[in-house]
């Protein structure tokens, strides 16, 4: 189904507005390094103070559902070239790095890979695994199980592991979605290997296993990472089972029956976790780490489909996707919801923004103003908000990029990149500092990429793998 056009939501809007800079010597940049950010919660101290963006360039790298990442002055994306007329089948994955302020390749390295998990519903062509870029290194994972450890900045391979065809590994249903963690040195994954083998910690600089855990049918979640007390906990949700593992060891520490699937992972904080359903609106619900009854749950309440959800200061924003799923071909009536997380109170809600991703700016340096809510929505329109428990205000919007859009905006150094299913990517400048004469999307540069090269830029060989 394709998406309805943007439309005007009919509340609060201030076309263009400069909002308070941050004073000389005391900007902070962040990266924007993995999955939903810094933290991994889509939340980073990086402040957006200037509205509408400027669009600084735009480029193509192929199907997908892979956000960008930004590291070190480069961002880094996936993308998938269909092979032959139909597309069917196999085709080439393409990862890129591309400088950050201009949109010019880097460099690329691409293989071989399936194009998607062909049957009924899982009909959706390109990686969805997220990049990690962690001390040098860009670790990557594909539909077939692909995992792969590049020199960040010259793109050769350091490893590569085939969790297919090395490891046992049970390609899942939709392919392996999962976005890799790293947390000190290990690299984390959902492997789906049979018997004691779900989850898997790799040394991230050798590629050498450190311990497996698990036995759980592997979903489209990607892990999180928790600290209980002394612990640092990697969450887990697969097979309708939320669960969570000690990072030093693997050793489960807790796992609870959700009697239900999700595509989006667990969200905790602090000593609570949030977890939401996949489709047909099975709900939602929040526990505290290690009991086995949630402190609530509610069938129709919140349901996060594909979207992504984060927390703020105890309460949880996104997309409440309840019954909007393709089984009901109306996306549209999905809306945005604002949840007290300790006890499931719905603070707010706000019709018409369809499908949408969110991440939480940083404040305007600790001023007493609510929190900042950047807003991608699936027809490619980017809404910035102001938000609290008590309500919400809208600053602007800006339509960025052709829809639908299903993945997480990034926001690093000042800059804000967005990418569509088709494999568009958008740079739009979000600082104060801009260009005299600058508006919304008047800067246009774009880059040319060709897709399917089987070579590295500066020359890497391209990895090869098993059909």
């Amino acid at each position: 189904m394709l998406p309805k056009p943007c439309t005007s939501l009919g509340f609060m809007l201030i076309g263009a507005a400069l909002l308070p800079a941050p004073p000389t010597g005391t900007a902070v940049a962040a990266d924007w390094p993995q999955w939903q950010g810094p933290t991994r919660d889509g939340k980073t101290v990086e402040r957006i103070t200037s509205w509408p963006p400027r669009e600084l360039w735009r480029t193509e790298v192929g199907l997908g559902y892979t956000s960008p990442v930004v590291a070190g002055g480069h961002v880094y994306v996936v993308g998938h070239e269909k092979s032959g007329e139909t597309g069917k089948g196999r085709g080439t994955d393409t990862v890129y790095c591309l400088d950050a302020g201009t949109g010019e390749v880097s460099w690329r390295h691409a293989y071989g890979c399936q194009t998607e998990r062909r049957d009924s519903t899982a009909g959706y062509p390109g990686p969805r695994a997220t990049p990690a870029v962690d001390n040098g290194n860009l670790y990557t994972l594909s539909l077939d199980g692909h995992l792969l450890c590049l020199d960040a900045q010259e793109g050769n391979v350091v490893w590569s592991r085939d969790l297919a065809q090395d490891m046992g590994g049970k390609t899942p249903f939709y392919g392996y979605c999962g976005s890799p963690l790293v947390h000190g040195d290990k690299l984390i994954v959902e492997a789906n290997i049979p018997e004691g083998g779900s989850y898997v910690a790799f040394d991230r600089k050798t590629g050498e296993v450190v311990w497996k855990a698990g036995s759980e049918s592997a979903s489209t979640a990607s892990p999180a990472l928790a600290r209980i007390g002394e612990r640092t906990a990697v969450l887990f949700i697969s097979g309708k089972v939320l669960s969570g593992v000690d990072v030093s060891d693997g050793r489960q520490l807790w796992r609870v029956d959700l009697g239900w699937d999700t595509w989006m992972g667990p969200v905790p904080s602090g000593d609570l976790v949030f977890a939401s359903s996949a489709s047909l609106g099975r709900g939602c619900a929040a526990f505290r780490f290690g009991e086995m009854e949630p402190i609530w749950k509610a069938r129709r309440k919140y349901q996060a489909l594909h979207c992504n959800t984060v927390i703020l200061d105890g309460y949880v924003y996104g997309s409440d996707n309840t019954r909007t799923d393709y089984q009901y071909q109306d996306h549209n009536r999905s809306r945005l919801r604002c949840i007290e997380l300790a006890t499931g109170e719905v603070k707010w809600t706000l019709k018409g923004l369809g499908w949408a991703n969110v991440i939480v700016a940083g404040d305007l340096l600790g001023q007493a103003v609510p929190g900042r809510l950047l807003i991608l929505r699936e027809c490619g329109e980017l809404v910035l908000m102001e938000v609290s428990p008590s309500g919400y205000r809208e600053v602007g919007r800006a339509q960025v990029i052709e829809g639908p859009c299903w993945t997480v905006p990034a926001l690093a150094d000042g800059r804000v990149y967005c990418r569509s299913n088709r494999g568009d990517v958008v740079c739009l400048d979000v600082r104060a500092a801009a260009p005299q004469g600058d508006s919304v999307l008047l800067r246009r540069h774009r880059t040319n990429i060709h897709h399917g090269d089987t070579e590295n830029v500066r020359g890497a060989r391209p990895t090869s793998f098993s059909p």
